[in-house]
């Protein structure tokens, strides 16, 4: 089984060179894709060194040599490799050795898989770290009940209940991400808002939930750490996403209707937080005539 592993690179010079090395390690990663996001930093100098240095390294930048962001940064990364199965993993983390063992064994029993999710773990780098995402995170490891099926993943994912599938942690099909559509144009949960619509159109199965195949390193730089970042503005925006998509999608109505009713769901919350009461309720006749 040879696998692309796709990571976007953006001001990580002090971890991406890790990172590779962990993806180096796993026998089934036949490319690194190293998509260099015009970094400020030495990231860039470092990514085309270890390009020099092993052939199983390749880095790409964008066209116009502009900033795109993570989600797009993957896109670029997917549409390039050259092989029949995509990993992710973001350049401030790191493999744990094996990783791919319980996804390789999932797809050779059954040929109908299109994605394996795995657990991922996590790495503070000091208290205020932790702290941080304690803050709107319960649980350190990223992972799935095991009382998610493929049949009702979907649902689990998007209305909560059984934990969240982290990139770091995937393993899928290529085919299977283009169907889909790749990843949106969001500033946060573009990574959430992709596994959500891998669940809502193909077969994932969980591989090795209970122990995690890699290790995110939460640090004070991360996004999802910034205090400053209002989570349920930027949850709403992704729900948006969703909504429109599956639409598009022409996905049966029960899927959206899950996903019309987190969406209202999320602006009474928002909403009610800045004290917009009517807002919310505008929002809710457009969605309970409209469905947008």
């Amino acid at each position: 089984m040879e696998i692309s592993v796709v990571i976007p690179v953006y001001n990580a010079e002090k971890y991406v060179e890790s990172a590779v090395e962990s993806a180096l390690r796993q026998k089934e990663a036949a490319e690194i894709i190293l998509v260099e996001d015009n970094s400020p930093d030495d990231a860039l100098k470092i990514c085309e060194r270890l390009e020099k240095e092993n052939s199983r390294v390749r880095v790409l930048k964008h066209s116009d040599g502009k900033n795109h962001g993570a989600g797009e940064s993957r896109n670029l990364g997917i549409r390039s490799a050259r092989y029949d199965y995509i990993a992710f993993l973001d350049a401030d983390d790191y493999y744990n050795d094996d990783c791919f063992s319980k996804a390789v064994e999932v797809f050779g029993n059954d040929a109908t898989v299109d994605g394996v999710y795995s657990a991922v773990g996590a790495e503070f780098e000091n208290e205020e770290a932790r702290r941080r995402y304690s803050a709107t995170h319960v649980e350190d490891m990223a992972t799935v009940d095991r009382k998610a099926t493929p049949e009702n993943l979907f649902r689990y994912l998007v209305l909560g209940g059984a934990g969240y599938i982290h990139l770091n942690g995937l393993v899928v099909t290529k085919a299977g991400l283009m169907k889909v559509g790749l990843l949106p144009q969001l500033r946060l949960h573009q990574d959430s808002v992709l596994t959500i619509k891998l669940a809502a159109m193909l077969k994932l199965v969980a591989g090795d939930i209970d122990n995690p195949v890699s290790i995110r390193r939460l640090h004070l730089d991360n996004r999802i750490t910034d205090p400053k970042t209002n989570f349920s503005e930027t949850q709403l925006k992704a729900q948006h996403y969703l909504l429109c998509w599956v639409k598009e999608a022409r996905l049966p109505g029960e899927k959206q209707s899950i996903v019309r009713y987190e969406y209202w769901r999320l602006s009474y919350v928002h909403y009610r937080g800045i004290r917009k009461y009517h807002k919310a309720l505008f929002y809710y006749a457009l969605l309970r005539f409209f469905g947008t």
